[in-house]
């Protein structure tokens, strides 16, 4: 578990529970050195089930290619 000051669009909800958006989560994933495979994995799910709009995927996959390549 970790903390992080966020801004009011990387929060939703679900069940009256406050969570990171899921363009947030990714990219915290990306900065903890999730192995890429998994990353990529999330992105394409997320790309398939329309819970990710193609602007965030196209970002979220360029921050993960500068990435370290895990």
């Amino acid at each position: 578990m970790h903390y992080q000051d966020l801004l009011g669009d990387q929060v939703g909800w679900w069940q009256q529970i406050p969570t990171v958006t899921l363009p947030t989560a990714i990219s915290q994933c990306i900065g903890a050195g999730v192995p890429t495979y998994l990353l990529v994995q999330a992105l394409e799910n997320a790309a398939k089930t329309g819970a990710l709009v193609s602007a965030y995927r196209t970002r979220l996959a360029a921050e993960l290619g500068a990435g370290d390549g895990n």
